[in-house]
């Protein structure tokens, strides 16, 4: 397992095969997967994205209950003052 900074990074080792596969949100793969140069096992939602209709969901490949949903955190050091944490919420 490499640690990756960022989804570029790993789409990039992943399209000549130094990683087995990478798990990319949409924005970030879409380019790839519309130009070739990845392939789509499936997609983490319950039903086909439009913008990719081709690419069946994982869900429709016999694994019922498999959904994830993009998560994205706030993430600040432990020590951020409180008025900051209550001024981000």
């Amino acid at each position: 397992m490499h640690p990756y900074k960022g989804s570029p990074e790993a789409t990039q080792d992943t399209m000549p095969g130094r990683t087995a596969f990478y798990m990319a949100p949409l924005d970030i793969a879409i380019g790839q997967l519309k130009g070739g140069k990845v392939r789509a096992f499936g997609i983490t939602s319950k039903t086909r994205n439009a913008a990719i209709p081709n690419i069946p969901s994982i869900v429709e490949q016999s694994y019922a209950n498999f959904e994830i949903g993009l998560w994205f955190g706030v993430l600040a050091p432990a020590a951020t003052p409180t008025a900051i944490v209550k001024k981000i919420n």
